[in-house]
């Protein structure tokens, strides 16, 4: 009987102060299962940072690799680009128009929209009277340019040369309300008036070249022979003096006379 209560005491004994010693050994055992998971999670975490970065220094360096890649394309081409310009140069000294057109070309070909070169291709086809050609050329620089005085004069010579007088008169009035210092821009207008058969316009126009370049013997010339064509002899002859007051060896003002 003794030995039975002995037993059962025991067995109390243990079922009271063993299982809390089990539980808080599961307890920590658990505290520590949750410590080596977030560490791992965290080293893992850590990784794919790592990998993340690694790629990304991988990028730049092929970016850095592409951009100094570019960058040295660009030098070349800034150094090519410089020598057709001084051989396009040297080539209209010697007069060489093939050569210079060529050179020109090329120059655009690689870098279109170059406005120097633009202008030195239209300016060469101007002086050339090859208005067909210089006519798309002067299109593509007032797009860029819209306010460029000697854009839209040179596209009103072109449109006077094709005898379409009123868009001619449109590009040259514009031209001078740009800039109104040019002469040339005036002489151009009066001989647009002049092929309107507006002869008062014409000389309207003259005169206002006049004022800016008063001893232009050309100009002084022009405005005498309006008068002539109109009858008006008095106001020729005081052009025709004008002119033999700066040159007295005009003979053209002289048989005048």
């Amino acid at each position: 009987m003794l030995s039975l209560e002995i037993k059962l005491w025991l067995f109390l004994t243990i079922v009271l102060f063993g299982l809390p010693i089990l539980w808080l050994v599961i307890k920590i055992l658990n505290l520590i299962l949750k410590v080596v998971i977030k560490k791992y999670q965290n080293r893992k975490k850590l990784n794919s940072i790592k990998e993340q970065i690694k790629s990304v220094q991988k990028d730049n360096i092929e970016i850095s690799k592409k951009e100094r890649k570019e960058r040295v394309l660009d030098e070349k081409t800034k150094l090519k680009l410089e020598r057709l310009k001084i051989q396009a140069l040297a080539m209209k000294e010697r007069w060489d128009i093939q050569g210079y057109e060529r050179k020109i070309i090329e120059w655009l070909s690689i870098d279109p929209y170059n406005t120097e070169f633009l202008k030195m291709l239209w300016e060469l086809y101007f002086n050339l009277w090859r208005y067909n050609k210089a006519l798309p050329i002067l299109k593509k620089m007032l797009e860029k340019q819209p306010n460029n005085d000697r854009v839209m004069w040179q596209l009103g010579k072109i449109y006077y040369e094709k005898w379409d007088y009123d868009t001619a008169k449109l590009f040259i009035e514009k031209a001078i309300s740009i800039n109104s210092k040019n002469p040339k821009y005036f002489i151009s207008l009066a001989e647009v008036f002049y092929a309107e058969d507006n002869i008062d316009g014409s000389i309207h126009a003259v005169k206002k070249a006049l004022k800016l370049r008063p001893q232009n013997i050309n100009y002084l010339l022009s405005i005498a022979s309006l008068y002539e064509e109109l009858g008006n002899q008095d106001m020729a002859k005081k052009y025709y003096y004008k002119v033999l007051e700066i040159e007295p060896w005009n003979e053209i003002a002289k048989s005048k006379i």
